[in-house]
């Protein structure tokens, strides 16, 4: 039976980092059975093939759009500081959906300077405690310092009717920020668990393995361990091929210097530009490694691909994973005994093809039975439901039994009439009509 209550959500899908459009589909599964959900783009329209009526955002500020609504979703990635999203929601409370990593993006700097926007943010949310690091630090802004010891989040996340995180992790940080405010976890919605299959035939190598790490390696010294055990690998008879994808010319260039330097047979980077390449080494590698933390939404979804393709992911063991089981990956504790235990994992993962198919199998069951939509939505569900209580009790008003049922009814009336007539006026009067009848007025 179609939900008698409305809901848009607004998403960012341009800049750096793009929403991408199998999550955004879904999500909007996951949405579609409790809301009649409309979608609303920075952009033309919405990404094709997702459930649901998109349009462009500026549709959103007309007044008859936004009054017949019963909840405004807003889905923030955090990956640009200033966006019309924020205005919005500073305008239009709402839920919130907030993933990304806006700490980070807030201290963007050039050669490692500490940015205005990010100095002034500190200042806001830690006021004395904020500028005595800002000072400490020295105008330098070491990796990794603020974004886990003090998270930052969007001001206008202030006006969030409550908020949906996909980690626990985030979670625990938010309510520290926000304690007052209704915040739930919830897994991330993915319905592509099982559909790539296992390309042995034609690896990119010959012989030994193939590993591709998930997105670029931001730090050096990180880097570096890995090629170093690779290489350890490599000498003891165990050959390994390891995919970097590189963001830059400048960093695959460099990187190719290093490969040319003794690593031979090592080391591939790939540009993030050559996405055909890089989608047939993540079709035909061994399996995958991400020893740093996820932190867009991006890198958070490219997870979940690996961990749905049949394939083994060694993971840093951090505490933004802490939500998936160990038996469902390979975790690798970070410290002074990273590289050993690296070593170690790796050893036994190259020569053992039965224990990372169990593995690999143990993460498709996990994803299917937790991340799958159908699941997400009764969590989902519950959430909004208790946040249109707190509305209505707030206004003072309460669909009766018999007003459900006129609006069913309508509705049911409305959308044939589109369907069979093409008359997609028609749309807005309904809207209009269940307005009324939902409120008595």
């Amino acid at each position: 039976m179609q939900s008698i209550y409305r809901a848009a959500i607004l998403f960012e899908t341009a800049g750096p980092q793009p929403v991408p459009r199998d999550y955004s589909s879904s999500l909007l599964r996951a949405l579609g059975g409790i809301f009649q959900i409309e979608s609303y783009y920075d952009q033309a329209k919405g990404p094709e093939g997702c459930p649901g009526s998109s349009h462009h955002y500026l549709r959103f500020q007309e007044a008859s759009t936004r009054n017949i609504l019963d909840m405004i979703i807003y889905h923030i990635t955090a990956e640009r500081p200033f966006t019309y999203i924020y205005n919005y929601l500073s305008r239009y409370p709402g839920a919130v959906i907030f993933c990304g990593d806006y700490t980070s993006n807030a201290a963007s700097r050039k050669d490692s300077q500490i940015s205005e926007f990010f100095a002034e943010e500190m200042k806001r949310t830690y006021g004395n405690e904020g500028e005595a690091v800002l000072k400490n630090l020295g105008n330098r802004a070491p990796p990794g310092f603020h974004y886990r010891k003090y998270p930052l989040y969007p001001e206008a996340l202030e006006n969030a009717r409550g908020i949906i995180t996909y980690t626990e992790y985030e979670r625990h940080r938010m309510i520290r920020r926000f304690p007052e405010k209704n915040i739930i976890r919830v897994p991330l919605p993915y319905a592509g668990a099982g559909k790539k299959r296992y390309e042995r035939k034609g690896r990119p190598g010959r012989g030994g393995s193939v590993i591709m790490n998930l997105g670029e390696i931001k730090s050096p010294q990180l880097l570096d361990s890995i090629l170093d055990v690779l290489s350890v690998l490599k000498r003891d008879g165990r050959p390994v091929m390891f995919i970097l994808p590189v963001k830059s010319d400048t960093e695959r260039k460099r990187l190719q210097a290093k490969k040319n330097g003794g690593l031979k047979d090592i080391l591939i980077p790939v540009s993030f530009r050559e996405r055909k390449k890089l989608e047939r080494f993540s079709r035909r590698c061994d399996f995958f490694l991400k020893m740093e933390e996820a932190r867009t939404l991006g890198e958070w979804w490219q997870l979940m691909e690996a961990l749905g393709s049949g394939k083994t992911v060694l993971l840093a063991d951090l505490p933004e994973y802490s939500d998936l089981p160990d038996d469902i990956c390979v975790k690798v504790r970070p410290g002074r005994d990273r590289e050993a235990e690296l070593f170690s994992l790796l050893s036994l993962l190259v020569t053992d093809d039965p224990l990372r198919t169990e593995i690999a199998a143990r993460a498709g069951t996990f994803l299917q039975q937790v991340h799958h939509p159908d699941r997400v939505r009764k969590a989902m569900g519950d959430f909004f439901m208790d946040l249109l209580k707190e509305k209505r009790k707030k206004s003072g008003r309460k669909p009766t039994d018999v007003q459900r049922i006129q609006t069913e009814t309508v509705n049911s009336l409305f959308d044939g009439a589109i369907s069979s007539l093409g008359l997609e006026n028609l749309h807005y009067l309904q809207k209009e009509l269940v307005r009324m009848l939902k409120w008595g007025s």
